[in-house]
């Protein structure tokens, strides 16, 4: 797979993002007594994207601990704005459970973290009011490779107004986009090249 991201005809499809490796997690999840959250994932959404995005040489761990670092996403470029905890989850701030507040430019963002499982996979899910599209929900897995780390996100919405699905779609895989290149950027501040 090439460096950066990837646009496939099959991320502007429904094919199902259930791939052997998101298998494999749910799996590990319910061997380990942890029944994961796919409510996030389900096929209620009329509108799903996929983005997948490679970085060589990276560590899963590494990139994991930076994802989840709240303070950190605030004081980087990788967002611009904040992410603070309202209410911490299980067994982390962002745990599964948790309840945080994402600022963006006017965007004020309300997130329950419905899936936590370190440093494989997170999900949330937005409340309805406070994105302008409805039951809005995302899912990250990190998958670790001999050459890198390969991160899959997946996110899904119901379009408030007829027609414009297609449109925060675009907006939405932008913004993913935008996180992941500075993701890249945070990690190699924080760890090196």
């Amino acid at each position: 797979m090439a460096r950066g991201d990837s646009d496939s005809a099959a991320e502007d499809s429904r094919v199902s993002f259930r791939s052997d490796y998101v298998e494999s997690v749910g799996s590990r999840l319910r061997r380990a007594n942890v029944e994961p959250d796919w409510t996030v994932m389900d096929d209620t959404k009329t509108t799903l994207y996929e983005i997948e995005h490679f970085y060589p040489g990276f560590d899963r761990q590494k990139f994991w601990d930076l994802f989840v670092d709240n303070e950190g996403w605030s004081r980087s470029d990788i967002l611009p704005g904040q992410i603070s905890i309202i209410k911490p989850g299980r067994g982390h701030p962002q745990g599964a459970g948790g309840v945080r507040a994402v600022s963006s430019g006017s965007m004020n963002i309300i997130e329950d973290v419905v899936g936590f499982q370190p440093p494989e996979y997170f999900s949330y899910a937005s409340r309805n009011g406070s994105m302008p599209v409805n039951e809005f929900g995302g899912t990250l897995f990190l998958e670790q490779r001999d050459d890198g780390l390969l991160a899959r996100y997946r996110g899904g919405f119901n379009p408030k107004y007829f027609g414009t699905g297609w449109l925060f779609r675009r907006i939405f895989r932008a913004a993913q986009k935008s996180a992941f290149r500075g993701l890249g950027r945070a990690y190699t501040a924080r760890y090196g090249a």
